[in-house]
């Protein structure tokens, strides 16, 4: 029996995708193969989603917001192009005096999925960030993609 939480049913796709953000989900690597891993709340959102397929365009509603980018891409990835669900990533390294790269000091890492990146900056604090024309490209995508579902 679900229970509301701030007004929102605790098993409602509107409940879920609040909590959305970088932490969502992570990308395991052992160097030679990576896979991304998701939170409770991704999880919940990709099996409310596994039956009512045609509920993935209310994620583009949010789709706009940075934080929430990545996740929703990643989830509307899996469910509706499982082939293109493959994680890539590159470390990025400071640059020596001479302009050459610096190979033991990483500053960060630049992942890539189903055509779109996003970079990890390591310092002070780690911060994710991405691109609006990123953003923009996400949006513009899954917009196309998931007309078909809008019957």
């Amino acid at each position: 029996m679900a229970y509301l939480v701030n007004g929102q049913k605790k098993d409602s796709l509107a409940y879920y995708t609040k909590q959305l953000n970088w932490d969502s989900f992570g990308v395991i690597s052992n160097y030679a193969t990576s896979h991304m891993i998701f939170d409770k709340s991704s999880e919940s959102i990709i099996n409310i989603l596994k039956d009512k397929k045609t509920e993935g365009k209310y994620l583009l509603s949010i789709i706009n917001e940075e934080q929430k980018a990545v996740a929703i891409h990643a989830i509307l990835t899996k469910l509706f192009d499982p082939k293109k669900f493959n994680i890539s990533y590159r470390s990025m390294f400071n640059k020596g005096p001479k302009g050459g790269i610096l190979y033991n000091d990483i500053v960060g890492n630049k992942f890539s999925l189903n055509g779109v990146s996003w970079e990890l900056k390591f310092g002070d604090t780690t911060k994710y960030s991405i691109d609006s024309l990123e953003i923009l490209k996400i949006k513009n995508y899954w917009s196309k993609r998931l007309l078909a579902y809008k019957r």
